[in-house]
């Protein structure tokens, strides 16, 4: 058998991971999403390694570092450095 370029390897990986994943799904029984394209995106998240909440993930760290960085910022301003 030929070679199969790296990108069609990863990309025939990644459908036999998300077939298997949909296939455990239904046989628990579990339902992810009602919606067909909620399901999808989860689905395309999960066979691409990432985790399927890394949106919120994201918003969650970003929100963090702004509370800290408005702390450091208060704690300046007490301490008489200009910003």
């Amino acid at each position: 058998m030929l070679s199969m370029p790296h990108s069609r390897k990863v990309i025939r990986k990644q459908d036999e991971v998300a077939d298997r994943l949909r296939k455990e799904l239904k046989a628990a029984g579990m339902v992810i999403a009602r919606r067909k394209t909620k399901r999808e995106r989860l689905i395309e998240a999960a066979k691409s390694g990432r985790p399927a909440n890394l949106r919120e993930q994201a918003i969650q760290s970003l929100s963090k570092r702004r509370a800290a960085s408005q702390v450091q910022a208060s704690l300046d301003m007490i301490a008489g450095r200009s910003v």
